[in-house]
């Protein structure tokens, strides 16, 4: 940018021009030369200065001001000068630069900024915050020490991570194999002894895990937790409690399909076998909820100022309470349901079994203690008991029938991890 009387020289092209008024140039002495995208701090007897700010289409003439390549730019300012002198002297003349802002730049038509329209190039880009702190920017620039430090951790507790993930890939097959044989057991012509043998397998398998896990590290006797102790570890860290609370939790897991399976070979009804089930789900369940308790009591007291201490551990206990209330509501409703007899139907006549047909819809098989539910289905009280540990609605119809939550009924153990 320079003045009108200046020529233009070593500016880019479609560069900003300072064309100043007659007058103001007539008070100004010297203005100071500025670099391209500002304009000079603007010295005279005034405090007030008009100047007229164009586009410069060629380095090599000065165009004339038009509507669409100049605009008004009104700068005020508030230098004090000499007195006596009639002026200012050279060499009290600065030459700031500063940079105006977008509301500084207006025609007198108030249509903003000639060359900054919407959509129009101006020569350079800007960058928005969302931009420069997107989160590819942010992955990129942290992924690879993220990657370091992962590696670094995983180093350090290979051998508690690798215990994790076998606990937790033998907690999947036991739970899949579980729900598998009990379908398989509630078949009318499942074999006696084939229900046996799988029963037992699952017992045998979990019941070795938890063995060599406890021989593993006998020295630390990890098996205090279960009795709400601490395990023998000279100054565990943060990472030796999460460990501790994990492995405690898989073994209770491992625990509840052992004692599932169990009661599995005893002569329970179907009616009644998917309520046990449920019993002992929950009942696990509240274990769990209260062994991490007294690892994380240590872990947020021990080493603490006795305020801290006093204030982590007041928080975590009345977080504790609500998931502890919730499980004792949900074993006693268990217990309520076990104690129960619920009766899904009626006995249906002969009649009514002849207009449904001689079989079975769900086994296909003849009728073995028929019942009728409300929607007038009939089916084996054995079937339909099996089904309704799974739904609450008729398997032909999809009518509901009962209300009671069939959640844990089949045989399955809660895949979540209790680790708090």
């Amino acid at each position: 940018m320079a003045d009108q009387t200046s020529p233009v020289t070593d500016l880019p092209e479609n560069a900003w021009h300072l064309n100043m008024t007659s007058n103001l140039q007539d008070h100004i002495p010297r203005v100071g030369q500025a670099v391209s995208g500002f304009v000079p701090h603007i010295m005279g007897p005034s405090t007030h200065h008009r100047a007229i700010l164009n586009r410069l289409n060629s380095r090599d003439h000065h165009p004339e001001p038009t509507h669409e390549s100049s605009v008004v730019v009104d700068v005020d300012t508030n230098n004090e000068f000499s007195s006596g002198t009639g002026g200012m002297s050279p060499d009290s003349m600065s030459h700031e630069h500063f940079q105006l802002p977008g509301s500084f730049f207006h025609d007198e038509n108030q249509n903003g900024l000639a060359g900054h329209g919407e959509g129009e190039e101006h020569g350079h880009s800007h960058d928005s915050p969302s931009a420069r702190f997107s989160i590819k920017s942010i992955i990129l620039n942290s992924g690879g020490f993220l990657l370091i430090i992962s590696l670094k951790l995983l180093s350090q507790h290979f051998l508690g991570f690798f215990v994790f993930l076998a606990m937790f890939g033998t907690h999947v097959y036991a739970n899949m194999s579980m729900q598998k044989v009990v379908h398989q057991a509630s078949l009318r012509n499942a074999s006696c002894r084939g229900q046996i043998l799988s029963f037992m397998w699952i017992v045998t398998f979990l019941s070795a895990n938890i063995a060599v896990l406890f021989y593993a590290f006998k020295e630390e006797s990890l098996w205090n937790v279960l009795q709400f102790h601490l395990p023998v570890l000279a100054a565990p860290t943060f990472w030796d409690y999460l460990w501790m609370v994990l492995v405690t939790d898989f073994i209770l897991k491992f625990s509840t399909i052992i004692i599932k399976a169990l009661l599995s070979l005893l002569p329970f009804g179907q009616k009644r076998r998917g309520k046990i089930y449920m019993v002992v789900e929950n009942v696990m369940q509240l274990y769990r909820v209260l062994t991490p308790i007294v690892p994380w009591f240590h872990f947020l007291f021990d080493d603490q100022g006795w305020v801290l201490g006093i204030i982590l551990v007041t928080l975590y206990f009345l977080l504790k309470i609500f998931q502890v209330l919730a499980k004792v509501f949900e074993v006693g409703k268990s217990f309520k349901s076990l104690m129960s007899d619920v009766s899904y139907g009626t006995r249906p006549t002969s009649s009514e079994i002849n207009q449904c047909g001689e079989n079975c819809p769900i086994c296909q098989d003849d009728y073995k203690d028929p019942i009728k539910l409300a929607c007038k289905h009939i089916f084996c009280e054995n079937c339909v008991s099996m089904w309704f540990d799974r739904e609450k609605t008729c398997p032909m119809c999809r009518a509901q029938i009962h209300t009671e939550s069939p959640m844990w009924k089949d045989g399955s153990t809660s895949i979540h991890i209790q680790w708090y």
